[in-house]
């Protein structure tokens, strides 16, 4: 199996730390890097540091995490991104989507539903959490028409990613 190297990006220092641990317990995890700003992570990434993986908040100080997930897609960073909130809104999950998340993880998430979720996103799988999966992908279908319409507010994802 592939060793893997995710960098965990969230402003509170408690949840960092338990979240890095839960990480470190998984077999495929060789180390795990953090970051408590979206500019710190940012600058991570910009040195050519090689994660393998971007779990990031949303609720960030500064630059939100929606505003990162764009700051990657301008780099043309193509690190799988799972987004970790703890806001379980359909209309956050779709956005987060929409902006090149592979994956949302409410924090009230266990651990071991984290290492399945985890596992399906490096395996080139979209998570969402199934008790919400419809209701995300039917805000998708009602959207359609806007989403193909606004290509050129999306740079670098094309008709199939969205």
């Amino acid at each position: 199996m592939i060793q893997q190297i995710p960098v965990v990006l969230d402003d509170h220092r408690l949840f960092l730390d338990g979240l890095c641990r839960v990480l470190e317990s998984m077999t495929e995890v060789t180390h795990v890097d953090e970051a408590q700003t979206t500019e710190q992570a940012l600058q991570m990434l910009d040195v050519g540091r090689g994660f393998h993986l971007i779990l990031a908040d949303l609720s960030m100080p500064g630059l939100d995490g929606f505003a990162f997930l764009t700051a990657l897609r301008q780099r043309r960073i193509t690190t799988p991104v799972v987004v970790i909130s703890g806001t379980s809104e359909i209309t956050d999950v779709r956005r987060a989507l929409d902006n090149g998340a592979l994956g949302f993880i409410p924090k009230s998430m266990g651990s071991r539903d984290l290492h399945a979720a985890l596992r399906k996103v490096m395996d080139g799988e979209i998570f969402v959490p199934a008790d919400m999966w419809a209701a995300v992908f039917e805000a998708a279908a009602n959207n359609s028409g806007k989403i193909a319409n606004n290509h050129s507010d999306n740079p670098g994802i094309g008709p199939r990613q969205m």
